[in-house]
């Protein structure tokens, strides 16, 4: 059996840069994306940008950019339709990372309790649908996405709540 590459645009948000590129993943992404074999993302004809005010880096161009699994807080696919389907329980939450407020429907098995959704399912990337991303304070470049589907790297979550429990 051979393995199936696909691309697919991407988006990587990190603490300090947003990349910009073509994702390849052997097979459905959800799969590869928390693979404990992958310790690389590889963005292709990438385009690296820093966010802090004041660099004297611009805009960087590259065939490949190579990023360390443990780097991303969010990153967004383009033209994905998963073949995995998303976990069937769904809370609404706000996620604070060390850059980014994200807001959107995250899935969990239906045994796990909301406070413990990043610390008992595996990742470490998470599903996560409608998804609003804001940043949390002025950067160099403007950041606002949207996304149908996205991932979040459960370990740089630092507090978050459900929105229904927040009125």
């Amino acid at each position: 059996m051979q393995v199936q590459v696909r691309s697919y645009p991407v988006d990587v948000l990190t603490a300090h840069y947003r990349v910009y590129g073509e994702l390849q993943t052997r097979g459905d992404p959800t799969i590869f994306l928390n693979d404990e074999n992958v310790s690389t993302l590889t963005v292709y004809d990438a385009t690296l940008m820093p966010l802090r005010q004041g660099m004297r880096l611009g805009a960087v161009m590259a065939r490949e950019i190579h990023i360390p699994k443990n780097e991303p807080q969010v990153l967004i696919l383009g033209n994905f339709e998963p073949e995995v389907r998303p976990l069937p329980k769904t809370a609404n939450l706000i996620c604070f990372t060390d850059t980014y407020v994200l807001r959107g429907t995250f899935h969990m098995g239906l045994e796990t309790q909301i406070s413990d959704l990043f610390y008992v399912q595996a990742g470490p990337f998470f599903a996560v649908t409608a998804l609003e991303v804001f940043a949390l304070y002025p950067l160099a470049v403007e950041v606002k996405a949207m996304a149908d589907l996205a991932y979040v790297r459960g370990r740089a979550v630092r507090a978050f709540y459900d929105l229904e429990l927040a009125e």
